[in-house]
Order: C-alpha cells, then sequence, then structure tokens
C-alpha cells in the first residue's frame, strides 16, 4: 500500500437549489453536478505545480444540497489558498466570456465565491 503525505485544502459549498432541480434532488443530478465540480476544479488547478486531484462527497449528517471538497497537492508545493482563488477566478472569467457558456458556468461562478479552508 502506498501513502502519500499531502497538503490538503478542504471546502465546503452548499449547492444553490436553482441548480438541482427543485427541493427533490436526484441522485442523478447530484452525481452529475459533483462530476462538472471536479472538471472544474481538474482544469482550473492542473496548472498549479504539486496539484494530484479534488474529490467532491456529499456527507448524511450535512443537507442534501451541501457538498464537501478535499484538493490535494504535493507537500513540497508552495501553494495556497490564494493561489486557488486566483485560478478559480480565472477559469470564472474564461467561462463569461465564452459564446457558448456551458452550464457548468454557473457552478464555477459559485464556486469562485465559495472557495474557502485550510491547508491540512
Amino acid at each position: 500500500m502506498l501513502f502519500l503525505v499531502v497538503r490538503t485544502f478542504l471546502g465546503h459549498i452548499e449547492i444553490p437549489w436553482s441548480l438541482l432541480d427543485g427541493a427533490d434532488v436526484k441522485d442523478s443530478t447530484l452525481r452529475q453536478i459533483k462530476d462538472d465540480i471536479v472538471r472544474i476544479l481538474n482544469s482550473s488547478f492542473s496548472t498549479i505545480s504539486g496539484y494530484y486531484q479534488s474529490t467532491v462527497s456529499s456527507d448524511s449528517h450535512i443537507s442534501g444540497n451541501s457538498l464537501i471538497i478535499q484538493n490535494l497537492f504535493s507537500l513540497e508545493s508552495n501553494v495556497t489558498m490564494y493561489d486557488l482563488q486566483r485560478s478559480l477566478q480565472s477559469y470564472a472569467r474564461v467561462c463569461e466570456t465564452s459564446p457558448d457558456r456551458p452550464t457548468s458556468c454557473a457552478l464555477a461562478l459559485h464556486l469562485q465565491h465559495r472557495v474557502q479552508g485550510n491547508a491540512t
């Protein structure tokens, strides 16, 4: 078994109900939103040195529209929360100006305002 020591940035976001097809959230809708968030984070952070991956999960102890985000970087990386925010802002700017603005842009704009957490 391989163990990696990593720099972890945790976040917690609430997805706006407007993105969730109403109060009756279907598993497929939530799964699609999680996949979109991971794609956004991978696209945003892949240019940051030492980036490994991001994961998104839901927690049964939290309301149905709340998600937990985990972003992993090598321990040797000098990445900061500011770097993550700046990277997401850049992604959101590109998304906003895209002529065929994908639906995931709404998530990117929401994530940009919600990135929070501490390195552990």
